[in-house]
């Protein structure tokens, strides 16, 4: 969700700044921006960018709402969502590249002795020139930022699978094993749930039977460990539902197969 804050500020701070412009629309319009192959007006420009940014929002709030619905699971919100990233990040780099089209175009204008047709080549060259630039640019800072993101979601999402194994550890300490083998099986709900996601398959987060489903389907579990798990999910419903004791042995093996599962699916000692 701060990752989502932060995104959202972002956009409604660079929106906020395009509407607070709109003082000067007379102003605006009275500005050209001449880029060689078309003429560009200020007060258009910030329109087209207001109208880029709230497409973005759009789909990043629609994405949000629906995510832990069925409609959320649907793959296209996968490639909406990239088509809006690819957008934020083209939008965000346009000022620069309009800036350097300009700059491109008055040179040519310093040089009288060429003819109008090479005039109009060197032109028709910046155009292709600064729209492979901005393409190029827009799916660099995409992929940048994925690859980023994934990353710095990894490590968070170790950090909290961590303390809430350390959590069910610590309540077996105490002696509370019915509630240690709630939090085991947490551990391995969200542990598959992260995984899925990280493979970008949509799925809900509290629908187990899906996220086994999938999970099975794309090799995050094996028939192996398909009966420790249901065994751990049937633990889980009757300590959830009723005043079941499970005995120290129980809620001790719940936890070793949690660490061991972890433990081959990610290859590190935890």
């Amino acid at each position: 969700m701060d990752k989502l804050k932060d995104k959202y500020e972002i956009i409604l701070g660079f929106v906020t700044l395009v509407i607070s412009f709109s003082a000067f629309k007379e102003e605006l319009a009275k500005i050209s921006l001449p880029l060689g192959y078309t003429t560009l007006i200020a007060s258009d420009f910030l329109l087209y960018i207001v109208i880029g940014f709230g497409f973005c929002l759009y789909w990043f709030i629609m994405e949000n709402v629906f995510r832990e619905t069925k409609i959320g699971t649907w793959k296209i919100w996968n490639y909406i969502l990239k088509i809006s990233y690819f957008l934020f990040a083209l939008l965000l780099i346009t000022p620069i590249l309009l800036g350097l089209n300009i700059l491109l175009y008055q040179i040519i204008g310093l040089f009288d002795g060429l003819n109008d047709k090479t005039q109009k080549t060197l032109r028709f060259i910046i155009a292709i020139i600064s729209s492979g630039i901005s393409a190029y640019a827009g799916v660099m800072a995409v992929k940048f930022y994925l690859v980023l993101n994934k990353h710095k979601k990894r490590i968070q999402v170790q950090t909290e699978e961590i303390l809430e194994l350390e959590n069910a550890q610590k309540l077996f300490d105490e002696g509370f094993y019915s509630q240690s083998v709630l939090e085991s099986f947490k551990v391995l709900e969200s542990h598959l749930y992260n995984e899925l996601t990280n493979k970008e398959i949509r799925v809900q987060k509290h629908k187990f039977n899906d996220i086994l489903r999938l999970s099975l389907s794309n090799g995050l579990l094996s028939d192996n460990d398909l009966p420790w798990v249901n065994d751990l999910r049937s633990m889980r419903n009757v300590a959830a539902h009723s005043d079941t004791a499970y005995t120290k042995e129980q809620a001790l093996q719940s936890l070793q197969f949690i660490r061991e599962f972890l433990k081959s699916t990610r290859g590190q000692h935890i």
